[in-house]
């Protein structure tokens, strides 16, 4: 061979095999697909036979550097998220759903299903998916399905097949939707059962009603409407819920068999029970006289829900298990078909009044004697006063409070009071307030003023009312404790605070000076300022404050305060001193 043909074959094999290598590094891991015209490497003749020649390659169409950073391809198996609705929303058809997938999908587009009670599917298709810039896919589709009757939790399966019908990825979500037809149930009471009015329904229904209210007609057995209305039912929208309804009617007078039938909104659709009512027993009211003192005879009104046996009623008056006054009386008929009565009892008062029972009673009904009882305030049949605080034999002193009550409202409302000492001399005298009114006890909360015995001793307390020209008297004995031993108490300043002139001083005596005086005095004892102390009468003692004026020391130091006065048994002053501190003057 000739050596130069050689050479030449030799240098084109190698130049083949170095554009193969470059193809196969540029398509690695790109699609299978036939190269474009412009990148398809073309060799003519390349047997080795004589006079053949080599074809140039084309230039290349790649650029040299990239024109853009190469989108990262995501690694693992197709993942696909549902982002919304929420799992268990309530939702309809079409449904929308949102959510993304690992990487696009072939195609563009993932399939769904709608499955009702795991199984049933309900609604299929496909859902669109965007490119997210990220080499995933985004979507937010409609799915659509056919509702279910009844409702219920719907399954939401979105899915990815691999070519060869394999599953690439699937995720699901579980949904709610509303029954599509209201059904209601009444659980309790059972049929049949024996109710009044108002009357308490439990039950479920499909679905809370809109908006919130549940109706409900009552009906007798002659289908006419006895009682109507609505009762609020709790849940959250759409869903099933159960309710606890009250239902008041109008009770049938002689019992009957009664229809209850509850609804939401078309009364045509909805639960009934039949129920029983037995007939209205016989009641009686009172409507006269509570509230008022009352006497023999007094004026009783009222009412039967049925017209009594004979058209009579019998009436008993008794206080603590005693019988006072008995009978029996006539009543009168109404539009309807109870009675009404309007009657004089009469009954044996009791002296001192008080509370008595009066019993209206109907012997004759058929489930036996049915009666109603009062409690009546009946007026003592005298004036009495009765003192409750102080007891006797309590120390007071003046002024005191004294409180009690009376059987009848006084004269002009007020009680006269006369305070007398135990040689029989009236120390006070005055009259207090009682509260009330003609026809009614009295009460009373009054302030005694009085002269207290210089030395104590007992005193009466006499209450009085003037009735028909006498006086109807309340007394109490008490107690006026003797003075203790005349004394003046300094209470401020305390001893040894630091003082100025003028300087504020406070205090009492146990007893009711004729005057009050004060003496100041240097460390040396010297007097440095005397005067008169002002003073106030409280009962038996005094009290004062006073502003008291001497000349400070230069040099400071201590001084002596005594505040002073004649003694009420004469003879010896009474006094009392404490030590102050003045500041040396600068």
């Amino acid at each position: 061979m000739d050596v130069p043909v050689l050479v030449r074959r030799t240098m084109l094999f190698g130049l083949v095999t170095l554009a193969a290598l470059g193809l196969a590094a540029c398509s690695f891991g790109a699609p299978a697909t036939a190269p474009t015209s412009e990148s398809e490497l073309s060799v003519t003749n390349a047997s080795p036979t004589a006079g053949s020649a080599v074809t140039p390659l084309p230039a290349t169409t790649q650029p040299i550097t990239p024109t853009a950073t190469a989108v990262a391809v995501p690694q693992g198996p197709q993942q696909i998220y549902i982002d919304a609705p929420p799992a268990g929303t309530l939702v309809g058809s079409p449904a929308q759903v949102k959510g993304r997938t690992q990487r696009m999908p072939a195609g563009g587009e993932i399939d769904y299903q709608v499955l009702y009670q795991g199984s049933q599917v309900i609604g299929n298709g496909t859902v669109k998916v965007n490119a997210d810039g990220a080499s995933g896919g985004v979507f937010d589709a409609p799915l659509t399905f056919n509702l279910p009757q009844n409702g219920g939790t719907v399954t939401a399966r979105l899915f990815e097949n691999n070519p060869d019908g394999s599953q690439a990825a699937i995720t699901s979500l579980d949904m709610f939707v509303q029954s599509q037809v209201q059904t209601i149930t009444i659980d309790s009471p059972e049929p049949g059962r024996q109710v009044g009015s108002p009357m308490t329904l439990t039950g479920q229904m499909a679905r809370t009603p809109n908006p919130g209210l549940l109706s409900y007609v009552v009906l007798n057995s002659a289908q006419q409407q006895i009682g109507a209305g609505t009762f609020p039912v709790y849940g959250d929208e759409g869903r099933p819920t159960t309710y606890i309804g009250s239902l008041e009617f109008n009770l049938p007078f002689d019992g009957d068999t009664i229809t209850a039938r509850i609804y939401d909104q078309n009364p045509a659709n909805g639960a009934s029970i039949n129920l029983y009512v037995a007939p209205v027993p016989q009641s009686i009211s009172i409507s006269a006289p509570p509230g008022v003192l009352v006497g023999s005879p007094m004026t009783v009104k009222g009412a039967t829900t049925r017209f009594p046996a004979n058209g009579q009623l019998s009436y008993r008056v008794a206080q603590n298990g005693n019988l006072l006054g008995s009978a029996t009386f006539a009543v009168g008929g109404t539009s309807g078909a109870g009675s009404q009565f309007d009657t004089q009892v009469k009954f044996s008062m009791p002296l001192e009044g008080g509370i008595v029972q009066l019993t209206i009673s109907d012997p004759n009904t058929p489930n036996g004697p049915v009666e109603t009882t009062i409690d009546l305030d009946v007026r003592a049949q005298y004036q009495r006063i009765d003192i409750l605080s102080p007891q006797a034999g309590t120390a007071v002193g003046s002024p005191m409070t004294i409180t009690g009550r009376t059987n009848w409202y006084p004269n002009n409302g007020v009680l006269t009071y006369r305070v007398f000492d135990a040689n029989k001399a009236v120390i006070g005298t005055n009259t207090i307030q009682v509260a009330g009114q003609p026809g009614e006890r009295g009460e009373f909360n009054g302030q005694v003023q009085f002269t207290e015995p210089p030395n104590g001793g007992a005193i009466t307390v006499e209450l009085a009312d003037q009735y028909n020209g006498n006086a109807i008297v309340g007394s109490v004995t008490l107690n006026v404790l003797p003075p203790p031993p005349p004394q003046i108490f300094i209470d401020a300043p305390p001893a040894g605070t630091q003082v100025g002139s003028p300087m504020t001083v406070s205090g009492h005596t146990t007893y009711l000076p004729s005057q009050l005086s004060y003496r100041v005095r240097d460390a040396a004892g010297n007097v440095i300022g005397q005067g008169s102390v002002p003073f106030g009468q409280s009962g038996r003692q005094a009290t004062f404050t006073a502003s008291l004026t001497f000349t400070e020391p230069a040099a400071g130091g201590n001084i002596m305060l005594e505040i002073f006065g004649p003694s009420p048994a004469g003879g010896t002053q009474i006094s009392t001193s404490i030590m102050l501190y003045v500041a040396p003057k600068r």
